[in-house]
């Protein structure tokens, strides 16, 4: 317990949080998808993806990010995996404090969902409205998005990543 307060002060006092217009970014997060779908089991597919952004104001931030599935789930016999996601996001900062931020994420995003058995595969493409909550504590970003919704399925995630800004 002692060195996890001791790293949250660190990364709590590292550089300052607010950015000033046209300073961008970039960062890479790993995550935990949940796939809810009508009638089964969740699946949980895990996913990596690259963040591309730009601050327009001290406060909001355009950013653009694309992924892949780094590890599928199986559920009765059947490997499911996010094959792509890609989007264009707005994201809204709320200063915590001078390296910490609260932030909602709204935009859209494209994927697909591929299920894999010993007969073939079936690949779902989607594109839809995203939104999410996320924090960022100095270098270090924790984030939940509701990535995709279909008619019958729900594609969530929790993730973790670090963000680089350039000076």
């Amino acid at each position: 317990m002692k060195k996890l307060t001791l790293v949250l002060l660190l990364l709590l006092t590292s550089s300052a949080y607010a950015y000033e217009t046209s300073d961008t970014y970039v960062g890479v997060q790993f995550g935990q998808a949940e796939i809810e779908v009508d009638g089964i089991d969740d699946i949980e597919p895990a996913y990596g993806l690259v963040r591309l952004g730009i601050y327009l104001t001290s406060a909001i931030a355009l950013e653009l990010r694309y992924g892949d599935g780094i590890d599928d789930d199986t559920l009765m016999d059947v490997d499911y995996s996010i094959d792509r996601i890609a989007g264009l996001y707005a994201l809204y900062h709320l200063e915590l404090g001078s390296s910490a931020s609260v932030y909602g994420l709204f935009g859209y995003s494209e994927g697909d969902l591929k299920a894999e058995a010993s007969g073939g595969s079936v690949i779902e493409d989607k594109d839809d409205v995203s939104f999410g909550i996320g924090l960022d504590i100095g270098s270090i970003n924790l984030e939940y998005t509701q990535y995709l919704e279909g008619s019958d399925y729900e594609v969530n995630a929790a993730s973790i990543g670090y963000t680089y800004h350039f000076d």
